[in-house]
């Protein structure tokens, strides 16, 4: 433990020493004066009549080194009670990569800090293999492995899409291009680390599209083949049919009348199904017969349920005539609906 030095023996001291350097010549105005001198924890008292932090250090012949640092500047004027703290660097020894180097530090250092500042001076990250202490001790050996990271950029190309779009004009089993699919390219960036001079991992850390794809459009024809919607057979022999049954039919046009939509509205004469109206579409209920199913309508001929309607509830059928005229004279009547194979 450290003895503190009373004010009475600081005194007589003050006292002694200027008798004893009563002789001497100093510059005008110097004064004697007593400071504490602390140099890596350990604390001397002065008597002294520097003027400033660097007359004391030559006054007791200290020379200093970039490592060593001192809590007043060079040029501070001293006084009477002041403490002045200087911490001495010390040498250390550092392992990179199995190559030892000794090196001297600050006294006070953090690990952390050290390996910042090895760092800037070596142009390269260092990584630890074992648990260190958080300050730099005197005579320590620090193990470091370097590690450094390249970033590799290649080109690779996107796939296009294809979107199928149904197409009433067409048949079915009819497609048509068009517009053609053509790839893309994307840009990676790709993050390669090394220990050693050893690769250790790698990771994608970016991704920048370079060209979109462009998607591939094609019209898929959902026509009924021409020549069958609205064709009738001579006989109910001729068809090949799954089930008959008895519904209320009536006729339906593309108009207002029946749609609430004129020629050139969004929607016009187009089905709940996305088939184009025409003669051998009808509407029913998909609870009832399901969208898609081929059917022949008494006394109206091949047809196809494509179409629904917010009257067209159970056992229902809703029939597309040409002419307002036509769906009138048809009117209201009961058929038979068979259900073809």
């Amino acid at each position: 433990m450290r003895k503190k030095t009373s004010f009475a023996v600081i005194i007589s001291s003050v006292a002694m020493l200027a008798t004893a350097y009563a002789p001497l010549n100093v510059t005008a105005g110097a004064q004697l004066k007593t400071i504490f001198f602390v140099e890596n924890g350990k604390s001397t008292t002065h008597v002294t009549m520097a003027e400033t932090v660097k007359d004391f250090f030559a006054e007791q012949d200290i020379t200093l080194t970039p490592k060593d640092r001192a809590n007043m500047d060079y040029d501070v004027l001293l006084e009477h009670g002041d403490v002045l703290e200087l911490d001495r660097g010390y040498y250390i020894t550092i392992v990179v990569d199995g190559e030892a180097e000794r090196i001297k530090v600050n006294r006070g250092l953090t690990v952390g800090a050290l390996i910042v500042q090895l760092r800037k001076e070596k142009n390269t990250n260092f990584t630890t293999g074992a648990s260190l202490p958080s300050f730099v001790e005197e005579g320590m050996r620090l193990e470091l492995s370097s590690f450094y990271d390249i970033v590799d950029l290649h080109r690779e190309p996107i796939p296009f899409e294809t979107q199928e779009v149904e197409a009433p004009d067409l048949l079915q089993g009819v497609t048509e291009l068009v517009q053609e699919g053509a790839e893309g390219e994307k840009e990676i960036a790709i993050k390669i680390s090394f220990q050693k001079e050893e690769e250790v991992s790698r990771e994608t850390v970016a991704e920048t599209v370079v060209r979109e794809p462009v998607t591939k459009i094609v019209k898929v024809g959902t026509k009924v083949k021409a020549g069958v919607l609205g064709e009738r057979v001579d006989s109910i022999s001729e068809l090949s049919y799954s089930k008959a049954l008895t519904m209320t039919a009536t006729a339906y046009t593309a108009g207002p009348e029946s749609t609430g939509k004129r020629p050139g509205m969004k929607g016009y004469g187009i089905t709940a199904s996305g088939m184009k109206v025409t003669h051998g579409v009808v509407a029913v209920d998909p609870r009832v017969i399901p969208l898609g199913t081929k059917l022949y309508v008494e006394g109206y001929g091949y047809s196809i349920a494509a179409d629904t309607g917010s009257a067209i509830k159970g056992n229902k059928i809703d029939l597309y005539m040409e002419s307002l005229r036509a769906a009138n004279q048809f009117g209201r009547r009961n058929i038979t609906v068979y259900i073809l194979n």
